[in-house]
């Protein structure tokens, strides 16, 4: 389609939509009953990847267009408000005249001395447009107030006050800025600033993005978090990968998802999104195995067979007295307490019935539960404080950095900084201390 004789705008509007009707028929050939075309499949992506360019282009004119449309606004205005001003000299030189005032009085003003005055202050002006365009630019991104996770500005330092701070790190700009997780010095428009308790939390780009990534294959780190308040994928998007923001994306959809379906090929095993599931059959978009979304088996036709493993877990949870969770079908066991459970994916039921809590006519307690002694499970042996004496952990830990240990909560090793308490000796990373549950 040439766009060529159109405005760039009416341009960009018929590339989006050329591109939605080439995805729409890219997938109608993934779910083709037949064998797909590879080949055509091939060519609507390299048209796709050609229109995705275009699209580029004009997004960059029409860019373009809008700030040439501002500047020559201004100029007007501000030629309209330097004509005004003229005659306003004028009128003021009259009056003086008419006082009996000369033109050379000192309290008179030669208008056109003042002219050039106001051309002075036009290229003044002109100089600070850009950086009014990046105040206003930022501030279209904190406009919204709802958000639980906002970026701060932080403060810049030069290169030369960081004690140890490298000053060619940093091409073209002074503006440097410490990572509070990885301690090292980089430039401050690879940061994010969060609102911690007691003091703001500074993460580089580098440590975020790797917290993101650990978050998605960890769930005890999930949501991301500092000082245990959830960070924003809103406030993280402008340093986190493309990719890893989709990864992210699909996994918040897996945890949200009552009872996921994973592709049923265990070497690839990868989360079946809704809209990939079709009636009972999820088809995995990685290796495009079909999977039955009842038996979590390779799709088969006619009725779901029972699986005799799941069989012995009923039994088993039969006569143990488990009770299944209808939301994320988890077995969970009461040891100690009331009949309200509350599952790990946050769904509330009765443990009697099963049921969603407070829906059924069961009782709330059984005396036997309420009596019973709970599990002691053996302590490991505590840790020893900075004198040397063993005692437990301290209910508020002091911390200070030190280099290089290994963390006695996670069992990490070779770290490069742990933190480690003053009162009982814990060393811990800064992981388990302000991003782990």
């Amino acid at each position: 389609m040439d766009v060529t004789f159109m405005d760039p705008e009416t341009a960009k509007l018929a590339v989006e939509m050329q591109l939605a009707d080439i995805a729409a028929i890219i997938d109608d050939l993934y779910f083709d009953e037949d064998d797909p075309d590879h080949d055509e499949i091939a060519s609507f992506r390299m048209m796709e990847r050609d229109m995705q360019r275009q699209l580029e282009i004009l997004e960059g004119q029409v860019l373009t267009l809008n700030i040439l449309k501002d500047e020559h606004e201004g100029r007007v205005a501000f030629a309209k408000l330097l004509e005004e001003e003229k005659q306003a000299v004028t009128d003021h030189q009259l009056a003086m005249s008419l006082a009996g005032m000369g033109i050379g009085h000192s309290k008179v003003k030669s208008s056109n001395d003042y002219e050039a005055t106001l051309c002075d202050e036009e290229d003044s002006t002109r100089d600070e447009q850009w950086e009014m365009a990046k105040e206003l630019y930022s501030a279209a991104f904190n406009r919204d107030g709802s958000e639980r996770r906002s970026p701060r500005k932080t403060e810049s330092v030069k290169a030369e006050d960081l004690e140890g701070g490298d000053k060619g790190g940093v091409l073209g700009s002074n503006a440097l800025t410490k990572c509070i997780a990885c301690m090292d010095v980089v430039a401050t428009k690879d940061t994010i600033t969060l609102d911690c308790d007691p003091e703001p939390h500074t993460y580089c780009r580098t440590c975020l993005t790797d917290l993101f990534k650990s978050a998605i294959y960890d769930t005890t780190l999930f949501p991301p978090r500092c000082c245990r308040a959830p960070i924003s994928l809103e406030v993280s998007r402008a340093v986190l990968p493309k990719d890893l923001i989709k990864d992210f994306d699909i996994k918040v959809e897996e945890l949200a998802t009552p009872n996921p379906t994973y592709c049923s090929n265990a070497e690839c095993a990868k989360f079946i999104q809704l809209k990939d599931i079709k009636g009972d059959v999820g088809t995995c978009v990685f290796c495009r195995e079909e999977t039955c979304v009842l038996c979590k088996c390779k799709s088969h036709g006619g009725l779901c067979p029972s699986d005799p493993h799941v069989q012995l877990l009923m039994d088993a949870a039969k006569r143990s007295k488990w009770q299944q969770c209808l939301r994320c079908k988890n077995m969970v066991e009461l040891v100690t307490g009331c009949f309200h459970m509350t599952c790990r994916c946050s769904h509330q039921f009765c443990y009697l019935c099963g049921v969603r809590w407070k829906r059924c006519t069961c009782p709330r307690w059984d005396e036997d539960y309420l009596t019973r002694p709970a599990p002691v499970l053996q302590a490991a042996p505590p840790p020893p404080n900075a004198q040397g004496q063993g005692q437990g952990r301290c209910v508020v830990h002091v911390w200070a950095r030190h280099y290089g240990g290994e963390c006695q909560d996670c069992g990490a090793v070779h770290l490069p900084w742990v933190q480690r308490c003053a009162g009982c000796g814990l060393q811990s990373c800064w992981r388990c201390i302000h991003n782990r549950i």
